[in-house]
């Protein structure tokens, strides 16, 4: 099936909405055009004189000119979908490991206010709960492997409820650089004392990483202690 007497942005449109019509099997190759658009096609396609031709989901035969397509982007893109899927299938044959607490931030690491300065019950944005992520593993996306961070989230604090709250996860390469940063979906923003939240971080571009680093913010409030009970008059 080749188009012809239409524009190319219109063909694009018709292969992309073809090739959702069936899952691809595990040779889907990618074609890239010099527009930047992706198309996944069935099996790999091959480039017959002045046209690229290919299978689309449903297994009919399509084509585009050669012109219209970049072929270098095109290989490098379907490298690094079958990279991603052979580490999606590694990640999942690997048993699952508990995984300690990478990182734990406590009012030790921040700046403090002075007791005075604030009432018992005053929010307090300048320094956090004590937030610690008890643990956490990565679950990689089912669709194309790409990274998933999950966990759990404690308020350790005996006196202080967390509000407010939010989560970034930074992923970073073997050299520290930072790969990819993502704002975690928590169950619960707010934390009383000693209460828990999972949380869920979704990196869609993203397929390896070295280490990752979390940045809990929250606004502090404090718990008024209860009243001693009153003296008896005899």
């Amino acid at each position: 099936m080749k188009y012809q007497g239409s524009t190319l942005a219109g063909r694009l449109a018709v292969l992309a909405a073809l090739s959702g019509l069936a899952s691809l099997p595990a040779s889907a190759d990618w074609l890239v055009t010099r527009e930047g658009a992706k198309v996944e096609t069935k099996g790999p396609w091959q480039v017959k004189g002045k046209v690229v031709v290919f299978h689309l989901a449903d297994g009919s035969l399509s084509s585009m000119r050669l012109t219209e397509v970049d072929l270098d982007a095109s290989r490098k893109a379907t490298e690094e979908a079958l990279r991603a899927k052979t580490e999606a299938e590694a990640a999942k044959a690997k048993p699952a490991e508990r995984k300690a607490p990478v990182l734990v931030v406590t009012d030790k690491d921040v700046r403090h206010v002075e007791p005075s300065a604030a009432p018992v019950g005053a929010a307090d944005e300048a320094a956090p709960a004590d937030l610690a992520v008890a643990n956490w593993d990565r679950a990689p996306d089912p669709g194309d492997g790409h990274v998933v961070i999950t966990g759990t989230l404690v308020n350790s604090s005996s006196t202080t409820t967390a509000t407010g709250i939010t989560l970034n996860v930074v992923l970073v390469d073997e050299a520290g650089n930072p790969v990819g940063t993502g704002q975690a979906v928590l169950t619960s923003n707010v934390l009383p004392p000693g209460q828990q939240s999972g949380f869920r971080a979704e990196f869609p571009s993203v397929f390896t990483f070295s280490n990752l680093k979390f940045e809990p913010k929250s606004v502090k409030l404090e718990t008024a202690p209860e009243p001693a009970p009153a003296a008896s008059e005899g």
